[in-house]
């Protein structure tokens, strides 16, 4: 990996671009490196030589995608200490930039869509680790859980949840905007209230 970041900043992306592009429109059995490398302007041999393999590629679009997208999504978080609103905070950011960075979104839904099974996809278990590094119950407000409801287990069943949702949407709804996503995600959230918060708050 130490030879593809020595690259260039333009011939990383273009590289990363072309990698998204293909994993994107094709399963990750049926991408092709040849496409990738031929929209890249290298050798395969030099894709090999930066990656080590195809499924090391495609890690590492895992890895660069959700880290570009954590980092956009959880810097400069408002302060709330309303574990929900901030949830539905994090999801407007992600359909913000689902439109400024399409090729990154249209991986990471394809992604969703299929989850090889020799490719476990763990970024929910890596963003909910994030997001307990981000809150505490010094930031959020623990008083309204239910009884039984503790700041961890109200974390994770939100990153399920909302991770879920948008992977039922991404399969059943290929082509749904994700602004329009969002609309009908407003139930979710309300269901996550009746769930976790006590009555009246």
């Amino acid at each position: 990996m130490e030879a593809f970041e020595n690259l260039s900043q333009a011939k990383q992306q273009r590289i990363i671009n072309a990698a998204l592009r293909e994993f994107s429109d094709k399963s990750y059995r049926s991408a092709s490196t040849n496409t990738i490398t031929e929209q890249a302007g290298i050798s395969k041999g030099a894709l090999f030589h930066y990656f080590g393999s195809k499924q090391q590629l495609y890690h590492y679009l895992m890895d660069h995608t959700s880290q570009q997208i954590k980092a956009k999504v959880l810097d400069g978080l408002p302060r709330t200490d309303d574990l929900i609103e901030l949830f539905q905070i994090i999801s407007q950011r992600k359909a913000k930039l689902a439109t400024s960075y399409p090729l990154m979104f249209d991986f990471l839904y394809r992604v969703f869509r299929e989850q090889p099974e020799d490719l476990k996809y763990t970024e929910l278990v890596r963003q909910t680790v994030e997001l307990m590094n981000v809150l505490s119950s010094d930031t959020i407000d623990t008083s309204r859980f239910r009884e039984g409801i503790d700041l961890a287990k109200a974390i994770d069943i939100c990153s399920w949840m909302t991770e879920g949702y948008a992977k039922k949407y991404a399969q059943t709804h290929p082509q749904m905007a994700v602004e329009d996503m969002l609309v009908a995600a407003d139930e979710l959230f309300d269901t996550l209230r009746v769930m976790l918060y006590k009555e009246g708050v």
